[in-house]
């Protein structure tokens, strides 16, 4: 079907790629974390080792990239209270200021449990690191939050690549099918969220 040179053949060398690779997909935002973590399954099926393994060494990654992040947002808080602004400082909270504002007060309003289940919506998940960081969240509660979230992540696409095998070539459409249904999950979150909270406000 075409993937297998891009398929690892030893165990070592699949987890070796895992936690790069997904390592790359926090802290810069590519690969797609899907198709990664897909291919690494259907690699997992191909080679016979263990499936699970894979998973947990892209948790691992991913994990390790969100931590940037974090403590850059964590750093840019400490220097805001303090009254010191770097130039570099300005230009990125320019960049990401809206975004990453609103997300800021969920944190604020909601604790961990939103890091949690933005972990598992697509796109949203690689982005919502800094802001976490400029929250009042502890690092505890971030890593914790952001591990179970990034494991049953990491699961599910490994798992699918696993599952369908040489079916994996859908796995683009089945990302699509997904990202429709969980987004239009959030919307419905965000919608009924705001309405109750309009409504304690009234």
């Amino acid at each position: 079907m075409g993937l297998e040179f891009l398929l690892p053949s030893t165990l070592q060398c699949a987890l070796f790629v895992a936690f790069i690779v997904m390592f790359l997909n926090s802290s810069v935002m590519v690969p797609p974390s899907e198709i990664v973590c897909g291919i690494l399954g259907y690699a997992a099926a191909t080679y016979g080792y263990d499936w699970m393994l894979i998973a947990l060494a892209a948790t691992f990654g991913n994990l390790s990239g969100t931590a940037v992040w974090f403590h850059l947002g964590r750093y840019h808080r400490q220097r805001s209270i303090s009254g010191e602004h770097l130039l570099a400082e300005r230009s990125f909270r320019r960049l990401v200021r809206r975004t990453s504002d609103k997300i800021v007060i969920v944190f604020e309003r909601y604790g961990w449990a939103p890091v949690f289940s933005l972990r598992l919506v697509p796109l949203i998940r690689s982005i919502i690191s800094y802001p976490a960081g400029r929250s009042q969240l502890s690092g505890i509660q971030f890593y914790v939050a952001s591990f179970l979230g990034i494991f049953i992540w990491c699961i599910l696409w490994v798992w699918v690549g696993y599952g369908f095998g040489p079916e994996v070539e859908r796995l683009p459409f089945l990302l699509i099918a997904f990202m429709i249904a969980i987004g239009g999950f959030f919307a419905w979150f965000i919608w009924t969220t705001k309405r109750k909270y309009i409504g304690s406000d009234n």
